[in-house]
This record gives C-alpha cells, structure tokens and sequence, in this order.
C-alpha cells in the first residue's frame, strides 16, 4: 500500500464540529469516505468511518477480548488495520471486513495477555457447554467469524447493521431471493455449529442474539479523536502506541501470507505440511525372516527411521527455492505420533494441518511421499481450501536432525537430493525436542559481548540494516526532477518517506539505519519477545567502539538456551561494485541493489545506487550476496569471506546480466501472443503503428494494479482519441483465470466498490503464468516474460513506429498526462 497523504490531525475537534462534520459526510459511502482519506488524508473522513463503525468493532472486541482495555486496544488495531489495507478494502461491504478483522485483533489481544498453561498435544478436548448471554454471544462471533463471506456478509449488513432486506440487496447487487436464501442457509449453519457447541437454540432466539451482537457502546469523542489521531500518525510513518500497532502488525502479516498463499496454495501447503509430515511413519509391524538376507538391511533401516521419528519436532531452517521461509513456521510444532502427523499451530493460526507419510529408506536419497489431509480455513473467516494430495521428497535422519527436500506442487517431479537446487521445492531442517517440551520461550534475551567476554553496553539490537539512497521524484518515464522544481507536496512527499522510520536508529557516521532496534543495558543484555524474533536476524553493533555481530537463532537453537550470545569484533568496510555491460552501452539508467545474507540465507543489510557503487559495515565472516536491478538487470548471487583485521575490503565486482526488457528497447515490440482469451477486441500491435501503446501488466491478486486501474481508465477516456492506445496483459500465476467470464468474477466486487461500477474499457489480454515452467519465470507467462516483466504493475511504453521505448510510470493521472502531451507533441513536429 502506498503511504497515504494524510494532513496533520491534531484530535481537538470539538464535538460541535463533529456533529457538522457527520451531517456533511452522512450520505457519503464508506468507499469515498475511505479513498478521500488515502488520496486527500482528508482526516474527518475517517473520523466518521471511526463513528460508524465503532459500535460493531468494540462490540466484538469486548466479546472476545473480556478486559475492557484489551477491547479498546483491539478496536485501535482493527481500525490501524484499515489504515495499512485502505486502498484494497470493499468499501461497500466495510462493515463485514471490519467485524473479521476485529475479532482477528480480539483474539490476537487475548493471546497475548493469556498464561497458557502446558498442553498436552496428543488430547483435543471437547467443547464445554455454554449457558450465559454473553459467552454465547462470544460463541456466535466466533462462529460467523468462521461463516463464508457469501452468508458473513448478509447477516452483518441485516442483523448487525440493522439495513432492511432491500438495502442490503441493493448494497450486495442481488435479488431479494438470494439475499433471503443466504440468510437462511446462514441462519442454519450457525445453529447447527452451535448445536456442536452444546447450545439449542431456536431460529428467533437466534435472530435475536445476532441483533444484539449489532448493539454496544457508542463511540465517545475521545475515543473516536485517539483513533483518528493514530491512523493520521500511522498514515505519516509516525510512532504509534506500541501495543496496538504490534497486533494490527500481525493481523496485517496474516492477511498478507494468505494473500499470497492463495496463488501458490497448493505449494504453501506443502512447504509447512510437508517439512511437519516428513517425520511420520507408523512403524511397522516385524516381518518375517527375509529368505534373502540382502533385503533384511533396506527393512530394518526402515523400522529404525519410523521409531526415531516419532514425537515432537521443531523447525531449524527452511527455504522455499531461495528464499528463506522460518518466519512461517517459526512457532510450528511438528508432533508425529504413528503415522500420523501434524503441524500447529499453521500459518500463525488456531489451525491444524494434518497428513501421513509413506518412507522408502532401500534407496539413497530416501523417499517419501506426504498424504496431505485438506485443510478448511473458514475457521479462520476465509474461504480458503488448501487441497488433498500427494507431495513427494527426499530425507535424511541423523540422530535427531531431520533434514528436508519436498517437491512444491502435488504430484510433483521428486527432488533428486536434499541440497536440490530450484524454486519449487522447500528445503528444511528440524530437530526433535526433548522430552516434555511444550511451548517456546515467552521472550529470548540478547547478550552482546567483546572478545574478552566482558558485556557491551549501549550497543544496537536490530533486526535488519538498511542503506538504502533518498527517496527522489520521476517523472512517468523514469527521469529524476531536480529539487529546484519540485512541488510543495512532492516536497513535503519526499520529507516523509526519507525520514527515520519509527523504532529505528540511524548511525549518521556510516549512513546504516538499524530497524526494529533496542540498545542493550549496563550487563549487555535486551530482552526480545519469542514471537518477534522471525523478524530479526540479530545485528549488533557497538557505534562506540564500532564493533559488529550477528547471531543465528531459530526456535530449534532456543530448545535448551534462551541467551543468545553475540561476540562483537572489528567492523570492516566491504565495498562493492556492480556492472552491466549492455546497461552501459544503451545509455540508460537503473538501480543496483543488493542484499547481504547469512550462509544460510537470512537477509540482514540492504544497499541501492544507481552508479553500482556500494558500501557496507560487516564483522568478519562468510557472507553472501544477492545483486539485481529495478527493470533492466537481472540478477546474480555471489559468496564472499571478509577477513579479519582489515578496516576495508573489496570483493569482486560483480556482473549483471540485462534482463529481456533492456533487450528490447529500441527494438520492435513483440506480438501479443500466448493469449488464452480477449477480453475485448483481440489486437495486435503491428495494427496499432501509428500510435502510442501503453502496454499494462497486471493481475486481479494485485493490489496495486485493482487500486492503480482508475488512472489507466482515466488516461483512456483522455487519449483515446489522441493517437494513444492502452492494452492491459493479466498474467495468471496458476492459470485459473482462462475465460473472461471468470476474470470478470474476480473483479466483480472491484468493479463495484474501487471502479465506482466501470469495467475496463480497453482490451485486456488474458495469459497463463503456468506455459512458463522455468524457476526463473515461473508463474509469469510467456508473454510476460518475453517482455521481461518482473513486478507488477509494470506499463511498457511503445512509440508510433512500434518500438519499445521503456517502462511508464502510470500511476499518477497528473503526472502520466502531462508526459504522453508532451510525447505527442514531439511526434508531431
């Protein structure tokens, strides 16, 4: 999401105003109301957002949470949690949205304060009765919590809000039938979970409870001008309270991992299913003699892997292809008891994920094959299914070491060793813990010391470090405006984003801004909560003495210590130099950036520079690199060791290769081919020559793209009879979207809410990222690829004789306006 401009917001308006302001703004819909809040930082906006809604997000808060002040901090984070998700919420279905992500905070709150008490993994205990109003109206939250939207959504707007069957058919664009029907079907499914629950009730005592779970505290002004005051400073990158910001910070990271799980569910599955699953067999019963005494080996090496693994297992690394994915499992406990397995909690979640594994220990590498029950998150609110199937690898047990190669797609090629190299396999090692574990720290403490042992006070804890160069102003096509002619708002634009962020330290001798930082006290130490450590590769550094250190945790290394001991020793400057031959003989520009990472790929520094000079502060060690451009360079990942006793040092200049895009500049546009289906006229490009084409990128599951799409459509309805032509290209990473009927119910509500009801009205080439199978470009398409496209939204310029002029910045209406006049009138003269 983009930062929102929002204007200084004081929390002084006086109710009086209020009360104006709501008669004013009444009639204006959530959706405006939200995107007058993240275009104009319009502040009151979002106060009447506040007022609206605030009787159904404490409610729940109050419900779930119990304390009074965990009600109020959750209600905060939900409302932080608009703030970050404003420019992809549903506007007109707000109430919904808002009602889930309050109870997500809710529970998240009370988590967090709860002492849990050991468990004992192998029991599930039944659910006990209900039998008061308000731990059954507890009940009902977490059971329409757990409703698809499809039946959420009507009893919320209906019983919750209180609209008439005619509003809320009008606001859901559906028949009255149909909104009845769901109703209904809704109305069933909660009595009948309800029943599960030991609760009987009728279908009017039901309808009663869920009105009551509509009524609730109204907002008072100090409550409304706290938040709205909070969402302004989280809008400008400014502190927040700490407590609320940390759970709407989790609650965001959940709905990020499932916004990107959906794409590659089957795979995610497999990455956390599979790594649990990978340490379960049944251990079979003795077999006869073998008359063979050959075979007797591959059986009883089989029979000893069963009975090793069974227990509790806990993770010590994982990487999907080359990326380094323990935060996701970082609380994950795997328990195998027979052949059977699980994994919880999944996804940071009150789930479980659940399979068996068949083991084949007579060849080498040995095999198996996880059989992956489904897993239904509606528990969870979201109407995801992770699928059934089988998820073949390859494993090594050494004594309690488990270690991992599993293929990411079901019924998958097999990897054919545990190191295998590619992005569709999970690599992952676990260690089996001791007897009678249960649960991991509360909180790890970090101790910094020198090479004498002694503890280093004052020193900086940080969880990344970062170099990367001030923030400038472009123009659509890429070019740099100089600071004499920038605008007061892109002035004050640019203030915000190159300012420290909040939490962070910014050493001004080096440059190097450490965050998520803590400095540690007189005996050295700071203490760091077990669940924030997935996020911190434990930097230390001393600015005083300027001695550096890094540690490697995972929960696997936390078993028997939670200390952590960080050595501290002479920091060295390591300079780097980046080149592309054919970036430097097409005269353009791009951006060298480069992260620094453990050997067992943690990334832990970032530095960026057009010029490909770069500079970073290390402590002695093995480090790799990972090094690429913005549009124009592809990428290189490169190892190197820095020396002890050296202030400075220089490693190899490192090559990048040009990307297919800057292949093409200059050149003539490829044809859209490789398309599945034309939403709209099918082009092609050699018709358009003549004119200006903007090719656009895109894909439903992208935020930027859905929240940018209105600018496309405005440059449109300007251009279109101008000689300038817009063609959109939707790239389908699982190449489920391969009909225009099925791509206009992915933009349905989108179209409603975000489009103000317009479809797109230039043509739109519907591709499959899955014709592109190589790790490289997998899940791109052959088009995209062909292009060289590597984010999205990505907009590719085409002049009037059909060549490829570069990448077009389309975001900005103003700004993508005036550059396509000012290209006509050069092609004109």
């Amino acid at each position: 999401m983009r930062r929102t401009g929002a204007r200084h917001y004081s929390g002084t308006m006086t109710p009086t105003l209020s009360v104006l302001a709501d008669l004013s703004l009444g009639h204006v819909p959530d959706a405006d109301l939200l995107l007058r809040f993240v275009r104009d930082g319009d502040c009151a906006a979002f106060e009447l957002l506040v007022r609206r809604h605030w009787r159904l997000v404490f409610g729940v808060c109050r419900r779930v949470a119990g304390d009074a002040h965990d009600a109020e901090d959750a209600a905060q984070a939900a409302f932080l949690v608009l703030v970050r998700r404003a420019e992809v919420v549903r506007g007109t279905h707000l109430a919904p949205w808002l009602v889930r992500v309050a109870y997500r905070c809710a529970v998240r709150v009370r988590t967090r304060r709860r002492d849990h008490s050991p468990i004992d993994l192998a029991t599930v205990s039944a659910p006990e009765p209900v039998d008061s109003d308000s731990l059954l109206c507890a009940v009902l939250d977490a059971e329409l919590n757990r409703l698809p939207a499809k039946y959420r959504i009507p009893v919320v707007l209906c019983y919750l809000q209180g609209k008439t069957y005619e509003q809320a058919a009008a606001e859901l664009n559906c028949p009255l039938g149909t909104l009845s029907g769901r109703l209904t079907r809704a109305k069933t499914l909660l009595r009948t979970r309800l029943v599960r629950r030991g609760v009987t009730m009728s279908a009017g005592g039901l309808m009663a409870f869920l009105v009551g779970l509509g009524s609730g505290a109204s907002a008072t002004d100090h409550a409304v001008r706290s938040i709205t005051a909070t969402a302004a400073s989280l809008a400008r990158g400014e502190a927040i309270p700490w407590r609320a910001q940390v759970v709407a910070n989790g609650v965001i990271q959940m709905m990020t991992w499932k916004s990107k799980l959906v794409p590659v569910l089957g795979a995610v599955a497999a990455l956390l299913g599979l790594a649990a699953a990978s340490a379960s067999l049944e251990p079979p019963k003795p077999p006869e003699p073998p008359r063979i005494p050959v075979l007797a080996l591959p059986t009883e090496v089989k029979k000893t892997d069963a009975v090793a693994l069974q227990g509790v297992w806990v993770f010590d690394a994982a990487r999907r292809g080359k990326v380094d994915a323990l935060g996701m499992v970082w609380a994950s406990r795997v328990v195998i008891h027979g052949d059977a397995v699980s994994v919880e909690p999944f996804l940071d979640e009150k789930l479980v994920l659940r399979g068996k594994i068949k083991l084949d220990a007579s060849v080498e590498p040995k095999r198996l094959d996880l059989i992956l029950e489904e897993l239904d998150f509606a528990p969870t609110g979201d109407p995801f299914k992770i699928a059934a199937g089988t998820y073949p690898g390859v494993y090594k047990l050494d004594g309690t070491r488990l270690s991992l190669c599993l293929a990411l797609e079901k019924d998958g090629p097999r990897p054919a060793a545990i190191d295998a190299p590619g992005e569709r396999v999970l690599r992952a090692t676990l260690v089996k813990a001791p007897a009678g574990f249960k649960e991991f720290p509360k909180e790890v403490t970090v101790k910094a010391v020198g090479a004498d042992g002694k503890p280093v006070s004052g020193a900086v804890v940080a969880g990344f470090m970062n170099h990367q160069p001030p923030v400038v102003e472009r123009t659509p096509d890429g070019r740099t405006i100089p600071p004499e002619k920038l605008t007061d708002e892109q002035r004050k634009k640019l203030e915000q984003l190159n300012k420290v962020p909040a939490g962070a330290i910014r050493d001004e001798g080096t440059g190097w801004t450490f965050t998520s930082s803590k400095t540690t006290a007189a005996d050295g130490t700071v203490k760091i909560p077990f669940e924030d450590l997935p996020f911190h590769s434990l930097v230390v550094r001393d600015p005083a003495s300027k001695r550096m250190g890094l540690a490697r945790v995972s929960p696997a290394s936390l078993l028997t210590d939670t200390v952590v001991m960080v050595k501290l020793q002479p920091e060295c400057r390591v300079h780097v130099t980046g080149e592309c031959k054919e970036l430097t003989k097409s005269g353009l520009t791009d951006v060298f950036h480069a992260y620094v990472e453990t050997p067992d790929g943690r990334r832990f520094a970032f530095n960026a520079s057009e010029s490909g000079k770069l500079e970073y502060v290390l402590a002695p060690g093995e480090y790799a690199l990972h090094m690429y451009g913005s549009s124009l360079m592809g990428s290189k990942r490169v190892t190197f060791t820095v020396p002890k006793d050296r202030s400075e040092y220089a490693v190899e200049p490192v090559t990048l290769p040009p990307t297919g895009f800057l292949t093409l500049i200059g050149k003539p546009a490829p044809e859209l081919t490789d398309v599945v289906a034309w939403k709209g006229a099918a082009v092609k490009l050699a018709d358009l020559k003549g004119k200006y084409v903007l090719v656009e990128f895109w894909g439903y599951w992208c935020g930027p793209c859905v929240a940018s799409m209105p600018v496309l459509m405005e440059l449109h309805d300007r251009f279109k009879d101008k000689g300038v032509v817009i063609v959109g290209v939707h790239v389908d990473a699982d190449g489920e979207v391969d009909t225009v009927r099925a791509l206009d119910d992915k933009l349905a509500l989108y179209k409603k809410d975000l489009w103000k009801g317009r479809d797109i009205p230039f043509p739109v080439a519907l591709t499959s990222g899955k014709r592109a199978q190589d790790d490289e470009n997998a899940g791109r398409g052959v088009l995209a690829t062909r292009y060289g496209v590597r984010g999205y939204p990505s907009t590719v310029l085409i002049d009037a004789a059909g060549k490829v002029v570069g990448k077009f910045h389309a975001r900005d209406v103003k700004a993508a306006a005036e550059r396509l006049e000012e290209l006509l009138k050069e092609a004109k003269k």
